[in-house]
């Protein structure tokens, strides 16, 4: 919260909740602001990076299990990979630390680069066309969909739909090639169940902070999937809300829900 002060009479613009302002005193009394600057030389380590991919690793959800192990995991053969990121969710990979600092991560897309090597031929495009994936060879497609960064009131959305192009572009690249569909977001959004089924695997990454290898080293198998359904994801909006123990519970995926690969970690 930002607090507005009127410099003729000293009142505050606009209402400052007691508990904000109690808050801003304690950070200031405990000189918080101030011991944040001494972890600016720390900023951005290889124990940092190491951590911040450890949140993706143990929190996204498949709803695939073997499949996907079965498509991603031998990373070390030769393959033709079309990879979609919709252009808007670059966002993961950069971040402004409270040590005053921007710190760099990896990208979905470079912790791909990363995890294959070599061995594989990596197309990206950001928004493709929709006969761009037909006839050119692909073994199969990631595409990563879903909704850019928000806070509070500007995420508002009443039916929590994918952001377009998020929906189409699934359509025709999963018709055209094997698929592996990861959505980014804060929160289960719908996801018709036709187009469920049109996907070879799907995962859903939420919000995964800077580190894009972690999601990575989940696909290709150097971790086991281990995120579990800390809510229900529903079908539809006209079923909230919806809880476990209703008269009728019908869910995309159940509390709870999460496959795994079967996996020891490598």
């Amino acid at each position: 919260m930002i607090l507005g002060c009127n410099v003729e009479d000293g009142q505050l613009l606009g209402k400052a909740p007691l508990a904000t302002l109690l808050l801003v005193t304690q950070l200031l009394l405990t000189s918080i602001f101030v011991c944040s600057f001494a972890l600016k030389p720390k900023a951005g380590t290889v124990f940092h990076h190491e951590l911040c991919c450890s949140q993706p690793i143990n929190s996204i959800t498949t709803s695939s299990g073997k499949k996907l192990y079965n498509m991603l995991s031998e990373k070390t053969q030769c393959s033709h990979v079309f990879f979609v990121l919709l252009g808007r969710i670059l966002f993961v990979g950069r971040v402004y630390s409270y040590a005053c600092v921007w710190v760099t991560g990896t990208t979905i897309l470079q912790g791909i680069q990363q995890t294959v090597g070599g061995s594989s031929e990596i197309v990206y495009k950001a928004v493709p066309d929709k006969n761009f994936a037909k006839g050119k060879g692909f073994d199969y497609a990631i595409v990563v969909i879903g909704e850019v960064p928000y806070a509070e009131f500007v995420g508002d959305n009443n039916n929590l739909t994918i952001p377009a192009p998020g929906i189409e572009t699934v359509e025709y690249t999963c018709e055209a090639v094997k698929c592996v569909v990861v959505i980014i977001s804060g929160r289960p959004l719908v996801v018709p169940p036709y187009l469920l089924q049109s996907m070879d695997a799907f995962v859903a990454a939420w919000l995964p902070g800077t580190e894009g290898q972690g999601i990575a080293d989940v696909l290709y198998g150097d971790y086991d999937f281990t995120g579990k359904l800390s809510r229900t994801w529903f079908k539809s909006v006209d079923q909230l809300p919806m809880n476990v123990g209703d008269d009728y519970y019908d869910p995309l995926f159940p509390f709870g829900f999460g496959l795994t690969m079967g996996l020891k970690n490598r």
